[in-house]
């Protein structure tokens, strides 16, 4: 699923899920943040007030909302091969990042 807050788009499930969706909506690459600490596209402007009507099937959410799916994702796409142990230090380190910055 795809989720805004009617600036920033991100998605549950993969950031390749995200550039396929934002593909087809027609974002263009260009406005992926992909060294931001919260991987993201921006909405251009000139879309941001017909985004949802145009866009019926990306969900409206808070601010706050797409930190938690950005987190989310990050650790969902941790490696497997991975020991418990380091797993918990990267939730830990998603979980302590500041919630409100977007790079």
């Amino acid at each position: 699923m795809i989720y805004s807050d009617g600036v920033h788009v991100v998605s549950d499930v993969s950031i390749e899920d995200l550039h396929e969706q934002m593909q087809k909506i027609g974002i263009k690459r260009c406005w992926y943040h992909s060294s931001s600490k919260h991987k993201h596209y921006d909405i251009p402007k000139r879309k941001r007030e017909t985004f949802f009507i145009d866009n019926p099937e990306v969900q409206k959410v808070t601010p706050q909302r797409i930190v938690e799916i950005c987190k989310h994702v990050e650790v969902m796409n941790t490696p497997l091969d991975l020991t418990p142990e380091e797993v918990d230090k990267i939730i830990d380190r998603v979980m302590k990042e500041d919630p409100w910055t977007f790079e």
